[in-house]
């Protein structure tokens, strides 16, 4: 623990990290390009569901839970375009992690073929899986863009500054996630069920499709399982990027940014340190 705890050893990891970006930039583009071009070959309408889809996904979301569970933001009924916003703000990042933490956990074995090669950069496996998710993301977000011009546009010059900033903040977190689900899928066949019954689920353990308001009149086992889950802080700072256009959970910024720094370079360290070992099962 008190190694893994060495302010050296962890700059020392984020220095090579770097260097794997720096050097491995454009393999891992290319790689998180091929990934999303692949999941729309064959299909009719092609790269352009790449938007058809996010729309009729929030569509879908939104409609449930604002015209037949009727979530509002300010208890006042005319306020469901609002409402929208609030749920598409959280929905994005969800989406993304879901996307994320998904396709982690089979990740060394889909690409067994790769590790087979003996000159190719395993550690960048799991960053271009989140940059595969970034590339679908802007699809969700140039949805929400037009929503947020046409319900809220004096919104835009602040989630111009703070979604990039909110957006950033996930990627290092989910990266570091990355790295630990790819190692423990490895070693825990059943892991995948377990992902697929956090994703499931945990869209309910997390402000998405929660008013302020409901929030302090929840159950308190529930609002401490909320306050407690690292990606309900990454929710309050997409909305505060969209919805608020301002910075309201100041400590959520805060403590998501830590976070993420943490898992990400524990995350590689691991990774590294254990590269050898699962490379000759392959």
């Amino acid at each position: 623990m008190r190694h893994l705890a060495s302010p050296s050893a962890n700059i020392d990891a984020l220095s090579q990290l770097f260097a794997t970006v720096r050097n491995h930039g454009v393999l891992i583009y290319e790689l998180s390009r091929r990934d999303v071009a692949e999941r729309y070959v064959g299909r009719f309408l092609g790269l352009f569901w790449a938007i058809v889809n996010p729309a009729l996904q929030l569509g879908l979301y939104v409609s449930l839970f604002t015209f037949v569970f009727r979530t509002r933001i300010d208890g006042n009924s005319t306020s469901s375009l609002n409402s929208v916003v609030y749920i598409f703000a959280g929905l994005i990042p969800w989406f993304f992690t879901v996307e994320v933490l998904g396709k982690s956990v089979d990740l060394l074995r889909t690409n067994a073929p790769l590790l087979k090669q003996i000159v190719f950069p395993v550690e960048i496996l799991p960053l271009k899986t989140c940059v595969a998710g970034v590339l679908i993301q802007f699809a969700y977000i140039l949805v929400l863009f037009i929503l947020l011009g046409s319900v809220m546009p004096r919104n835009l010059p602040a989630a111009l500054v703070l979604l990039p900033a909110a957006l950033l903040v996930q990627f290092v977190l989910l990266s570091g996630i990355a790295f630990f689900l790819s190692l423990a899928g490895l070693a825990i066949p059943d892991l995948k069920e377990v992902v697929q019954f956090f994703t499931t689920t945990g869209l309910f353990l997390t402000p998405i499709l929660y008013s302020p308001q409901q929030l302090d009149h929840l159950p308190r086992p529930l609002i401490i399982l909320i306050a407690s889950n690292p990606f309900s802080h990454v929710v309050w700072c997409y909305q505060d990027a969209i919805y608020f256009g301002e910075v309201r959970h100041g400590a959520s910024w805060l403590i998501t940014s830590g976070f993420a720094i943490l898992v990400l370079t524990l995350g590689f360290r691991a990774f590294v340190k254990v590269k050898p070992y699962f490379v000759e099962q392959f």
